[in-house]
């Protein structure tokens, strides 16, 4: 049996796989039967720098104007990148999605979407660029 576990922050990762584990064997004992339980290594939760996210913010506003600007969306998912976050916590992170006309879902084979918006993403990241480098 194989479980994808995620979380929004590192430290809740660690308590819930050490949760899940107890409650396996919990579970297993129940039947009277025994279980191994193997952890391989995950992705580290994506957890960002609220310098950055507001630096983003100011950014998309700047370039889409106030409207553009949504809530943040939680999501458990991960990317590769967090792992320098993870090694070196001094490195701060953000991130924002573009509205894209996207369909018929991420990571779907026949995934489409408006590539005009990669422009407009570009110009999102070379305003945060230049704000950060004349810090």
């Amino acid at each position: 049996m194989t479980w994808d576990v995620r979380s929004e922050l590192n430290p809740t990762m660690v308590k819930l796989l050490e949760k899940a584990k107890v409650a396996i064997e919990a579970g297993a004992a129940t039947v009277g039967a025994t279980v191994d339980v193997t952890h391989y290594q995950g992705i580290p939760a994506a957890e960002y720098s609220s310098e950055m996210v507001e630096l983003l913010s100011e950014a998309i506003t700047a370039v889409y104007g106030p409207a553009g600007l949504h809530a943040p969306v939680k999501t458990a998912g991960g990317e590769d990148f967090h792992f320098f976050i993870k090694e070196k916590p001094s490195l701060k992170a953000g991130y924002f999605g573009l509205g894209c006309d996207l369909t018929p879902g991420i990571h779907h084979p026949a995934m489409k979407f408006n590539k005009n918006a990669l422009e407009t993403g570009k110009d999102v990241l070379v305003y945060a660029a230049k704000k950060l480098l004349k810090q």
